[in-house]
């Protein structure tokens, strides 16, 4: 029997052409799972070859899970950190309107888990103030903290954040007038409570 051929003009393998790649393909993706794959994935070496070719080398046993110390309950920091392990179940709302007096700084912080976000806005009733808007880890010293927004002389800031780890996250304002202001923040998200300094 003549074999098709295709549109070409050349001529296709016959089944048994196909049978016996289709079953050389198998023979040679078994070799490939056993020789390499088995060793350097999952540390297993049922041929002995994945040893002698340093593939067994390559596989990483999963770390074991470090266990949890367990803190005073009672310390501010252990209080925190157990509500950082529970995960922000409803949307939160504030509105604060703080006075800041002539030449000081104030500071308000959320404390949110780490991916979670709130949408803020700002705004200085008269007058400028100097911002950062910056986070820490519960617990962390008073220099510890990474800032994310800096500004000098702003009347107002506005935008959404999500918090690049579990602690909290806020602003410092500095009043350099002589005047005192207030501050009027808005601020809704999945955020756990507000803390003000």
């Amino acid at each position: 029997m003549r074999n098709i051929s295709n549109i070409t003009g050349q001529e296709l393998p016959s089944t048994s052409k196909l049978l016996w790649s289709t079953l050389l393909a198998l023979i040679v993706a078994v070799i490939v799972l056993l020789i390499a794959v088995l060793p350097a994935e999952y540390g297993l070496d049922p041929t002995g070859l994945g040893k002698k070719i340093g593939l067994t080398a390559l596989h990483q046993p999963e770390k074991p899970e470090a266990k949890a110390v367990t803190p005073d309950q009672t310390s501010p920091t252990a209080i925190a950190s157990q509500t950082l392990q529970k995960r922000s179940e409803k949307w939160r709302s504030n509105t604060l309107k703080l006075t800041l007096p002539a030449n000081q700084g104030l500071e308000v912080k959320a404390l949110i888990d780490q991916g979670e976000r709130f949408l803020f806005q700002w705004t200085v009733s008269s007058g400028t103030l100097d911002f950062d808007m910056h986070g820490n880890v519960v617990g962390a010293a008073e220099d510890d903290y990474t800032s994310y927004w800096l500004g000098e002389g702003q009347s107002q800031a506005a935008g959404t954040f999500e918090a690049p780890f579990s602690g909290l996250h806020g602003w410092y304002w500095e009043n350099k007038s002589e005047q005192a202001v207030t501050i009027t923040l808005e601020l809704e998200g999945y955020y756990k409570d507000l803390v003000q300094h």
